[in-house]
């Protein structure tokens, strides 16, 4: 088998609304292009570790067990009144962080990240905070995942970034990474280009997040129907898509 590329940001269908494909059908695409390894990150949850554990297992593909988590600015332990800035709009409550196990220590912490952020964190997600990720942080990589990142956040919003950016170092050390996106959008490009910009400014290595909501290119109009029960909508009343059809395993 082929080792070309490792999609470490993956979603299943435990990512609830929003992830498509089963642990199976990840499997079968990721066996189809000849992939080697693969990561679950999905959103907020961990309940498909053992399900994409055995898929990939039998698969013989090698499975990286992850969680995209939401993260407070701050504590995780303060609810951010109506969730957005008053004076953008955008949510400042649920920033968007990838953590993957690198190690079974690492598995634990994970696991105990995604416990915690339910227990003592919970505000319409469980939230992770700075306190959490330094406390739960050995054997666990960390990318600064999609553009709803925190790092990337603050770089649309023109705030200053570096105490985030010390922050991911100092708790994580060479196991951060800049996540650069394959989105296919103009904001996403030139985003990317200002994570680049970034990575070799400060030294930190940067990877590809795929950011996969279904496995197929084919399963595009069954991912718009299930956002559509998310947001309450009917397809046939939308005047625009959700997404550009881009969010599938790639090549």
């Amino acid at each position: 088998r082929l080792n070309l590329i490792t999609p470490i940001h993956n979603h299943s269908n435990y990512s609830r609304l929003d992830g498509l494909s089963t642990v199976d059908e990840i499997a079968k695409r990721a066996s189809d292009l000849g992939i080697s390894s693969i990561g679950l990150t999905d959103h907020d949850v961990v309940s498909g570790h053992i399900a994409f554990y055995k898929a990939m297992t039998k698969a013989d593909i090698k499975p990286i067990l992850g969680v995209e988590t939401y993260q407070a600015p701050e504590s995780r332990l303060i609810n951010y009144g109506s969730n957005n800035d008053k004076q953008t709009g955008n949510k400042i409550d649920n920033f968007h962080l990838i953590l993957l196990a690198q190690t079974n220590k690492g598995l634990k912490n994970l696991w105990r990240i995604n416990t915690e952020s339910h227990r003592s964190g919970f505000y319409h997600h469980g939230r992770a905070d700075w306190d959490l990720l330094s406390k739960f942080n050995e054997g666990v990589i960390c990318t600064s995942a999609c553009a709803a990142g925190i790092l990337s956040s603050y770089i649309k919003q023109e705030k200053n970034y570096d105490e985030v950016l010390i922050k991911f170092l100092d708790i994580f050390k060479d196991r951060f990474y800049i996540e650069l996106s394959t989105y296919h959008a103009d904001f996403q490009k030139q985003l990317n280009k200002e994570l680049v910009s970034i990575a070799k400014k400060w030294g930190i290595p940067t990877v590809y997040g795929n950011d996969a909501h279904y496995a197929f290119p084919e399963q595009y109009d069954l991912h718009e129907a299930i956002l559509a029960i998310q947001y309450n909508q009917k397809i046939a009343e939308l005047t625009e898509p959700h997404h550009a059809p881009c969010l599938y395993i790639m090549s």
